[in-house]
């Protein structure tokens, strides 16, 4: 004999009627549930033109088919199923199967083809016979029979075309499985199968009454199947999984990922599928969306080029063009399901996953779990979030709201008006462990049918989900939206949006963000900017202060803090953060250095900040940098704390005059045998003291065609005025420097700086200079004044430089 145990998070729900809510509706319209089907020399089955349709092929033996049914043993229930028998052989059996744990463990009621009807159960695959063999009537085959089983006051009683035929005493649950028998050569053709039960509904505080669910339509919802609504957390974004579309990618029409964005008029545009790397011919899920909307969790990995890899979860970032990188596998240390289904949800943080599987420890068919990052970037082993939340029957689908403690999740174990309703629970504390007990958010959002999958927005004030019944419903399972009451909402969070852009510039460039609560100076999330205009968005629990670090490859970071406090509504601030590029003559103020009054120390507790520039020292093993404070003293404290970190004595100088507050300036980026002072742009007034040996100056107007060392006519003009400079001293030495980017080979940045630094002497003797007062040398990429990871930063790495070789004596 064979099953097939209903994959978790598949049921469906709920009618309120008679006192009871019909807990599971089953019409066979379509094979949602995914009932066994197959054509085997032992058995047939397929669900067809609204029925299920069984057959055994020998006139010996059984079959059974099963699925999982919620069924609350401790609670009245009523089992009734509608069925057309085809009693083909000599002695024909069929009859319902409940309370199935495996086929040892198991409890049936059963009518023959001789018009008789008996329950037998097995434990630990031991058959007792219940009921014997009793003659009900003259039972016809080929007609439609209604058969039911209901447990009510203490006794099972059996019926047969809404006759009661006999009771017996309560049989244990061994499991949740419920379906059919059929034994000898028999045919069935199950219409319905139906599953009544009063269960105690724990519900909000104050219900959605006044509030009304709605279904979102032909531009997001389908005559297929639309799945796990996500709403990116500004509320602008709606992520959906469609399956058996035809527009899906590949053959089968598997899962695809779909999105739709919200429109100027507040409706949301059409849903359209997303493009490769997301989709390919297998099955793809957006699963999570962190609060930028630049990262993505999806289902199922992917190979380097974009194919399907199995099973498991993976992350994709949004590149520079605005598309999707390839997704990268999302390590989960000891992973594995017992589950064919299950789902997985990254916290806005992104510091965490809640995931809902059926592990060793798990109470029933699906549990919740929470697993942490961990230090190397993968995520620890899934915790089990303990007996409040997971009942011995399905939890799923979870969803964290913004605030981090807020979880809606569906269920089929806490009292609710179908099979699996949808839930929330407040967190308690920090051990995961302690949680609110959980509330049924009531009949609006929950219905007679399969209600999973709610997400909802940072400000909580918008929600989906997934239904398959509704007013105006379209599909097998369609999305609908909800505007939530205060009591279903989660607690109120500071969204920061902003931009993260160039200090010298002001162009908008991508950064990497790490907020941290200032107080435990613990990291509370990250998030990434866009790369076309800068915008940045983090999603802020209340807590009094918190510090954002923004970072990006050639800049110096940044950090600003912001004072949160508690707060009684969602609220929103806007805060640019401005990064300066890493170059030679950047000067960059300290912010959260402090000295006491009195004695002007250091105070050991405000060093974050030489802590950070220690760090960039290492990542900029050969920078240089000038400390400058109030006072000589001051900057050489910082000195001292820089060097008992680890720091370079060699690369930290004092600045020669005070500063009006604590700060540090870049004065070089590569080691110099030979001191070099960088004093800007050539001026035609510089005097005797600005033309000592060492001094660099740049030609601001020596800009050369890519590949090139032709003068252009602005190059000539300034060197008209270097000519003047030069020719009223004589005794005066320069030194005409080329210089590239980092980003071609050795050979040719040689090459190209030797021509280009060689063409700018030349011109200088051409305008009367003798040629030994003026040298040449092509420097290539070794001598870099700025980062090559930006585009400013090349540009200004691609230079001429003048350098005074011998000073002149005063006129």
């Amino acid at each position: 004999m064979r099953h097939l145990l209903l994959m978790g998070c598949l049921l469906l729900g709920t009618a309120l009627q008679a006192q009871q809510n019909t807990i599971f509706h089953e019409t066979f319209d379509n094979n949602f549930l995914q009932w066994m089907q197959g054509n085997t020399p032992d058995y047939a089955a397929e669900v067809r033109d609204g029925a299920y349709r069984l057959a055994y092929k020998h006139e010996q033996g059984a079959w059974n088919f099963w699925q999982s049914v919620p069924i609350h043993p401790d609670t009245s229930y009523y089992i009734e199923s509608r069925v057309i028998p085809y009693l083909d052989g000599k002695r024909c059996v069929y009859g319902l199967i409940w309370g199935v744990r495996d086929l040892n463990n198991y409890n049936a009621f059963l009518i023959s083809n001789e018009g008789k009807a008996s329950v037998v159960t097995c434990q630990r695959g031991v058959l007792h016979r219940v009921m014997p063999w009793l003659q009900v009537g003259d039972y016809q085959s080929n007609q439609r029979h209604t058969i039911g089983i209901r447990n009510n006051q203490g006794r099972l009683r059996f019926y047969l075309d809404n006759r009661f035929l006999f009771k017996t005493p309560i049989l244990p649950f061994h499991g949740d499985l419920l379906g059919f028998f059929i034994a000898g050569k028999t045919r069935l053709d199950v219409q319905e199968l139906r599953v009544y039960q009063g269960r105690a509904i724990d519900l909000i505080d104050s219900t959605f009454e006044g509030y009304e669910r709605r279904n979102l339509g032909a531009a997001i919802n389908s005559p297929y199947a639309e799945l796990h609504p996500l709403v990116a957390h500004d509320g602008q974004t709606l992520y959906i999984t469609r399956k058996g579309h035809p527009d899906n990618i590949g053959a089968d029409k598997k899962d695809d990922a779909w999105v739709a964005y919200r429109q100027n008029n507040g409706d949301w545009g059409p849903l359209k599928p997303m493009d490769a790397p997301i989709n390919n011919a297998h099955h793809n899920q957006v699963i999570a969306v962190s609060p930028d909307n630049n990262t993505l969790l999806l289902g199922n990995r992917y190979t380097s080029d974009g194919r399907a890899k199995g099973k498991g979860v993976s992350i994709s970032y949004r590149q520079d063009d605005g598309s999707w990188s390839v997704p990268k596998d999302l390590i989960i240390e000891q992973f594995y399901t017992y589950n064919p289904i299950h789902s997985i949800h990254l916290a806005a943080s992104r510091r965490l996953l809640l995931l809902a599987l059926e592990r060793n420890d798990t109470h029933g068919h699906l549990d919740l779990y929470v697993s942490f990052l961990l230090p190397n970037g993968h995520f620890s082993q899934p915790k089990n979030l303990g007996p409040t939340i997971n009942t011995r029957y399905i939890d799923g689908t979870p969803f964290l709201a913004a605030d981090g403690k807020t979880l809606y999740f569906s269920s089929a174990g806490h009292g609710g008006y179908g099979s699996t309703d949808i839930f929330v629970s407040k967190r308690l504390d920090d051990t995961w462990q302690n949680w609110s007990k959980p509330k049924n958010l009531g009949p609006v959002v929950n219905s007679s049918r399969w209600e999973a999958h709610y997400s909802i927005s940072a400000f909580g004030d918008k929600a989906y989900f997934v239904s398959t019944q509704g007013q105006g419903h379209i599909g097998a399972e369609d999305v609908y939206e909800i505007v939530p009451p205060p009591s279903a909402r989660p607690d109120p969070i500071l969204m920061v949006k902003g931009k993260t852009l160039d200090a010298n510039s002001k162009q908008p460039l991508r950064a990497h963000l790490v907020y941290t609560d200032s107080a435990t100076q613990s990291e509370q999330g990250r998030a990434l900017s866009n790369s076309n205009n800068g915008a940045y968005q983090v999603v802020l629990p209340p807590e009094p202060t918190y510090e954002i670090l923004a970072y990006s490859e050639g800049y110096y970071p940044t950090t600003v803090s912001l004072i949160v406090g508690p707060i009684k509504a969602p609220i929103t601030r806007y805060v640019n953060l401005y990064l300066t590029p890493i170059e030679v003559g950047q000067t960059i103020a300290f912010d959260e250095i402090h000295f006491d009054e009195e004695s002007q120390a250091l105070h050991p507790e405000h060093t974050q900040d030489l802590d950070r520039l220690q760090q960039f020292l290492k990542k900029y093993p050969n920078m240089q940098v000038e400390l400058q404070s109030t006072t000589t003293d001051q900057a050489k404290q910082m000195r001292d704390h820089l060097i008992r970190q680890g720091a370079p004595p060699k690369h930290i100088t004092i600045g020669p005059k005070p500063a009006e507050q604590a700060q540090f300036t870049i004065t070089g980026l590569v080691p110099s045998e030979e001191p070099l002072v960088y004093r800007g742009n050539f001026s035609p007034d510089l005097s005797p003291n600005d033309l000592q040996a060492g001094a660099v100056f740049r030609l601001s107007q020596a800009q050369f065609e890519a590949d090139s060392a032709a003068l252009s006519q602005n190059t000539q003009q300034e060197l008209v005025r270097v000519a003047e400079l030069l020719q009223r001293y004589p005794d005066l030495v320069i030194e005409v420097g080329g210089h590239t980017n980092g980003l071609p080979a050795h050979d040719y940045c040689d090459a190209l700086s030797t021509r280009r630094a060689q063409a700018v002497a030349a011109y200088l003797v051409q305008l009367g200079l003798p040629p030994q007062q003026v040298q040449h040398r092509g420097y290539g990429k070794r001598r870099p004044v700025a980062t090559d990871h930006t585009l400013q930063g090349r540009q200004r790495n691609q230079r001429v430089e003048l350098k005074v070789v011998q000073s002149s004596e005063a006129p």
